[in-house]
């Protein structure tokens, strides 16, 4: 009683069938529910406990199967156990528009597809944001005062594929060395070339 496709058919025209013998595979078409996996860190920065009464889109998923696409997409809820392979929460965001594309999408989602997803997420106030490219090994970075650098461990909140969200270890109007470094130890006296005060980033050659 919905409209729907036929995703896998089991039987022939003509074959006999009997009881309890499965004919296809269908799928109704008024809207899809993707499995979203998240990280565990992550989960904290999400929204998750919205007003379900609310008109609002969580999700913006993309492909290029079929040229470039993109669909909005609602958080239902989440799945009510960790993923044992994965380590990972599962999110179940429904698309409300996958099988009945506009006309700037042409293209109807397709089952089993691999998008790309991004989620909208809590605003942090006061965030201190600084390149991955100051960072290293993923755990400190060098800062400058008074012409001497020293190491600095910090703890990365959150980071994408340019920058990352530093959540301790770190204090606005101090001087990040962005100058990709050697082997330095942290007391080295050095020289500043340039200096931003207004993104608090600072570059730093060694003497």
């Amino acid at each position: 009683p919905y409209n729907g496709m036929v995703l896998k058919k089991e039987v022939n025209i003509a074959e006999i069938v009997s009881s309890n013998t499965l004919l296809a595979t269908i799928y109704a078409t008024s809207s899809a529910q993707v499995n979203l996996p998240v990280r565990n860190k992550d989960l904290a920065l999400l929204n998750l406990n919205k007003n379900s009464n609310k008109d609002y889109f969580d999700v913006t998923f993309y492909s290029d199967l079929l040229g470039n696409q993109e669909w909005n997409g609602r958080i239902l809820r989440t799945e009510s156990s960790i993923d044992v392979s994965s380590s990972l929460l599962h999110l179940i965001v429904e698309i409300s528009s996958a099988f009945n594309p506009s006309d700037t999408q042409k293209n109807s989602l397709k089952i089993s597809q691999y998008l790309r997803a991004e989620i909208k997420g809590k605003t942090i106030q006061n965030a201190l944001v600084i390149p991955n490219s100051s960072i290293y090994q993923g755990s400190y970075v060098y800062v400058e005062k008074n012409g001497i650098i020293k190491r600095r461990d910090i703890n990365v909140l959150w980071q994408n594929n340019q920058d990352s969200i530093i959540s301790a270890g770190l204090e606005t109007q101090e001087n990040i060395v962005l100058t990709t470094l050697g082997v330095v130890s942290s007391g080295t006296a050095v020289k500043v070339i340039n200096i931003n005060r207004k993104n608090n980033k600072s570059n730093e050659g060694k003497k």
